[in-house]
Order: structure tokens, then C-alpha cells, then sequence
């Protein structure tokens, strides 16, 4: 009984405006590259990412098995793989994420079957995200872009 009654004091004698009623959305410190394309068909897609000088390479063939891995060779990148348990026409490779944001020069470039079908190359533009509020955690570091595929 006494628990209870310091809580509502101690509840009393907060002003509304001082309670946060921050929600639990979280995020990760990063950048996003969403690639855009009408079909993807049949193929092995690589993606080249250059991040000024330093290499990275990811490979993924459509169709996309049930268990696709995203065959990069840094661990700091996912490809997105969408649609593995889908008909093909319905599979996609829709971008990546880089978890990084001390990149200050990017350049990435897919093909298909050894034949480029996307170009670009970029200063990331992050920004600082609180998806909660200004005045609840967490907050990251984040950016993304959206790149054209042929």
C-alpha cells in the first residue's frame, strides 16, 4: 500500500509534458542503396561496390533459391532478396545495406550475366534518424539511395 501512494506522488508531482510516451522503433546506423527495375529475369546478378578504392562484390542468381544467400564478400553488406519462395517473375534483388557510415565516396555497379545494367556513384548524404521522437532513443546515422537498373 505504501508502494503504491509514493507512486502516485511521485506521479503527481510530474507535469504531463515531461513524460515521454516513446514507442520502440528502433534503427540501425548504416546506408540503404534500393535498386529499381520493372523485371528481373533469369540470371546471375553481381553487384560491384566500390567504396573509394576498397572493393566489395555480391553475387545472387535468380531465380532465387529457398535458402538464397546474398554471396557478398564483406560482412558489412546484405543484399535484399525478395521473393525466394515466389514464381520467378515475382523474385527481385531490391537493393542493399552497408553497415557502415564512414563512407564518404560510393560507386556501385550491377550486372547481369557480365553485362551492366545499373551505374552509380555518389556522396552519401546521412542524416541523423530518431524514429521514436527528438527526445527518445535511439538515434543513428543513416542514409540511402535509389539507383536505377536498365
Amino acid at each position: 500500500m505504501h508502494r503504491f501512494a509514493l507512486l502516485s506522488l511521485l506521479l503527481v508531482g510530474c507535469p504531463d509534458d515531461e513524460l515521454l510516451d516513446c514507442t520502440g522503433l528502433g534503427c540501425v546506423d548504416g546506408m540503404e542503396v534500393f535498386f529499381s527495375r520493372d523485371v528481373y529475369e533469369p540470371g546471375i546478378y553481381t553487384v560491384e561496390i566500390d567504396l573509394h578504392g576498397e572493393l566489395i562484390h555480391c553475387q545472387a542468381t535468380i531465380p532465387l533459391d529457398s535458402d538464397a544467400s546474398d554471396g557478398c564478400t564483406d560482412g558489412r553488406v546484405s543484399l535484399f532478396l525478395s521473393g525466394s519462395m515466389l514464381d520467378v517473375s515475382e523474385q527481385s534483388i531490391d537493393g542493399f545495406f552497408l553497415d557502415s557510415t564512414d563512407t564518404g565516396a560510393v560507386a556501385v555497379t550491377v550486372s547481369l550475366d557480365d553485362a551492366q545494367i545499373g551505374y552509380a556513384a555518389f556522396e552519401p548524404d546521412y542524416q541523423t534518424l530518431q524514429p521514436n521522437g527528438p527526445e527518445c532513443e535511439p538515434t543513428c546515422i543513416y542514409a540511402s539511395r535509389d539507383v536505377g537498373l536498365d
